[in-house]
């Protein structure tokens, strides 16, 4: 790829589709310039770091089920927006495509990325998405906070445990089970 045709889209682009192929932690400075055909010091014009290109290409990702999750959602609230929510994260573990990272490449970059501020910004929208309709139906507001931190703690959890296969052959039906005795207690 000539240099000239460079830009930040297009490198980000290019991590981006590293990531897929080879996994979020196998994406490195070197390799990328490898890839665009560039000297690796040649990469600081558009990007600062390695943090930033990755924190950059989490937040694309992240960014995008975000968007695909309130496209969904935007018809929803309350419970069916709540059971869709946690349904839509149960298969996105199971998904097995190219057009993802894997569940641990995530997690592991969220707690290195997780605080960088684009990164934070997407999460913040993410867990927006989901405690909203929490809020809705929390009939005692000064447990609001209990609820969103337990419905969280489930997804989370299940997705954890399900993405390093510690989590039963009928986990999926547990948790889909777990969600709407979670959604009675609020």
């Amino acid at each position: 790829m000539k240099r000239r045709g460079l830009t930040r889209e297009v490198v980000l682009e290019k991590a981006l589709e590293i990531a897929y192929q080879k996994g979020f932690r196998e994406l490195t400075y070197n390799g990328l310039a490898r890839e665009l055909a560039v000297q690796p010091q040649s990469l600081y014009r558009w990007v600062s770091n390695i943090a930033d290109v990755k924190s950059s290409v989490l937040a694309n990702y992240l960014g995008s089920l975000v968007d695909a999750l309130q496209a969904e959602l935007e018809n929803y609230s309350g419970k069916e927006a709540l059971v869709i929510f946690a349904k839509r994260f149960s298969e996105f573990v199971e998904a097995d495509s190219m057009d993802r990272f894997n569940v641990i490449d995530i997690l592991s970059g969220l707690t290195e990325y997780g605080d960088i501020e684009i990164v934070n910004e997407v999460l913040v929208n993410l867990r927006e998405l989901g405690l909203k309709s929490v809020r809705e139906l929390t009939k005692d507001p000064a447990k609001a906070h209990l609820n969103e931190l337990l419905f969280l703690n489930v997804v989370i959890g299940y997705i954890t445990l399900a993405s390093t296969g510690l989590q039963p052959a009928d986990s999926k039906h547990a948790f889909q089970e777990n969600i709407q005795r979670i959604i009675t207690l609020f």
